[in-house]
């Protein structure tokens, strides 16, 4: 774990550092369940880590350290320690991978967090995102949760039409904040259309319906449309659930 500990917050490759500890943790585990360990094979096993680890990319940076303090089993042991050590990791890398871990209500990781958030330093108390941007606009992620879906926010040009596709299982809301848009919805397989005309001077939120393909329209020759928009799940490209599909069906 002391190993493990020093190289994930520096791993090049996301995932590596967990990587390279699973396969030495079989390799260690299928070792001492012999009968007979001997301590040449025990040499060699250690030296392999420490090999292995060296070995592994690592970003040229500088990171604050973070000491556990206790007994051998809470200072190594997630389960001992309240998974401390992830949660620290998670809530440093959070700007970045924008995903908020799991916090319950009165539970530990929530106190944790609190007492992380009040001890940033404020140059780290704002952070860029990621600005999608094209002809149309931007779309920018703002906010994944484990199990709370996704919050992002659209930018969409005088007149800009954006959408025209559906999903399978997945339902989202749109609440227009700045300038007034025409959402316009169809079930598939239909001819009715739905149009809401919604604008930042009244807020009104619209769900946009699992297999409705759907659309929202800049209204205005002038402003830009902002747009908060809310998914029951993170976007996975891997499974992105949008399929093309005009909402008008002439």
């Amino acid at each position: 774990m002391r190993v493990l500990y020093a190289t994930r917050p520096y791993e090049k490759v996301p995932g590596s550092a967990n990587a390279l500890h699973e396969k030495w943790k079989k390799i260690c585990n299928k070792s001492l369940a012999t009968r007979n360990p001997g301590i040449m094979e025990f040499t060699k096993n250690i030296r392999g880590i420490i090999r292995d680890f060296d070995k592994l990319e690592r970003l040229d940076i500088k990171k604050p350290r973070v000491g556990i303090v206790g007994e051998i089993l809470v200072k190594f042991s997630p389960m001992a320690n309240n998974h401390i050590v992830d949660l620290l990791e998670a809530f440093r890398a959070q700007p970045q991978t924008l995903l908020m871990p799991e916090i319950a209500e009165g539970s530990f990781a929530k106190k944790l967090y609190s007492t992380y958030l009040s001890y940033l330093p404020k140059e780290k108390a704002s952070f860029a995102l990621k600005m999608n941007v094209d002809a149309r606009g931007s779309f920018t992620e703002l906010l994944k949760t484990v199990s709370g879906g996704q919050f992002s926010v659209n930018v969409s040009k005088p007149g800009i039409t954006k959408g025209e596709h559906w999903h399978h299982s997945k339902w989202e809301i749109f609440l227009v904040v700045s300038g007034k848009a025409l959402i316009k919805m169809r079930k598939i397989g239909c001819k009715d259309t739905a149009e809401y005309t919604v604008s930042g001077d009244k807020l009104q939120a619209v769900y946009m319906l699992p297999g409705y393909t759907h659309s929202i329209t800049n209204l205005s020759d002038t402003e830009k449309l902002i747009t908060l928009m809310w998914a029951n799940e993170p976007f996975d490209p891997n499974k992105p659930d949008t399929f093309f599909e005009v909402v008008k069906n002439d």
